[in-house]
């Protein structure tokens, strides 16, 4: 049985309940990046993932499976800021990873300089999938 069976005590008898385990469906959202200054361009939006079967996740990739949770056990939450601001011709500041358990969202990258547009995430094994959407949204599909 792929659950949990707490046993009560009442008097004279048992009674045994059965626990299901928790299976939900999450949307996990990184900080963006903040933008640069002067000519520099906008930051990089933060991370998406989720497990919605009606919903794409970051890069247009299919949902993803839902978590299965455990009752009495603990679980990483963190919340992602976003870059925070910059002043003079400074480079924007990259926004913060979110998390929840073992689903990780990397943060957008600080925007340009003043005298280059830039702008991106950290997780390179994701450029791939990146550049196929690129090319999607160019050819209109």
């Amino acid at each position: 049985m792929a659950g949990k069976t707490l046993g009560y005590v009442s008097g004279q008898y048992s009674q045994l309940v059965y626990i299901p385990p928790l299976v939900v469906d999450y949307l996990v959202v990184a900080g963006g990046g903040s933008g640069g200054v002067a000519r520099g361009g906008g930051g990089g939006a933060g991370g998406y993932r989720n497990s919605v079967s009606s919903e794409t996740t970051g890069g247009g990739g299919s949902a993803e499976t839902p978590l299965t949770l455990a009752l009495s056990t603990n679980y990483t939450v963190t919340i992602g800021a976003g870059g925070a601001g910059v002043s003079g011709s400074s480079q924007g500041n990259n926004g913060n990873n979110s998390v929840f358990s073992t689903i990780t969202s990397i943060g957008g990258g600080g925007g340009g300089k003043d005298d280059f547009a830039q702008g991106g995430g950290s997780d390179r094994s994701k450029i791939p999938a990146a550049l196929e959407a690129i090319e999607l949204a160019i050819a209109g599909k």
